[in-house]
């Protein structure tokens, strides 16, 4: 279940318009397709940890980064804002599944190879 977070992710970015009014369709999992244009986002490393009581399992906290990229400091900031609140707001059932809640655990931001990336660390609970 929690490994479908990439899933959701997916669907919470490309569908807030946001998001979408500066990346469209451009959130990719951790392949990005060769020639992509910026701005985009990238979310990687999820992992998962399960929570268990003496009944069984009672959930998952999941980690997962997002790094928004760009060629202008401001529109990589703007892009990782609307991020943020996109995610933070976007508890949601699924089959099998919901999304509790999503918080914004770190963040950083750097300059690699001619373009700017703020890098946004999520902690999903699920269950």
């Amino acid at each position: 279940m929690s490994l479908l977070i990439g899933k959701h992710i997916y669907s919470v970015l490309t569908s807030d318009k946001d998001v979408s009014n500066i990346v469209g369709e451009r959130v990719f999992p951790p392949a990005i397709p060769e020639g992509t244009e910026h701005p985009f986002v990238v979310f990687k490393d999820i992992n998962v940890a399960g929570e268990y009581s003496k009944d069984g399992w009672v959930g998952d906290t999941t980690q997962v980064t997002v790094m928004c990229v760009a060629d202008k400091y401001e529109s990589a900031a703007d892009l990782a804002e609307n991020v943020r609140i996109a995610l933070e707001q976007s508890k949601k059932q699924y089959d099998g599944y919901t999304i509790g809640s999503a918080e914004l655990k770190k963040s950083a931001d750097t300059y690699e190879n001619g373009v700017y990336v703020i890098v946004l660390s999520f902690e999903f609970e699920t269950f």
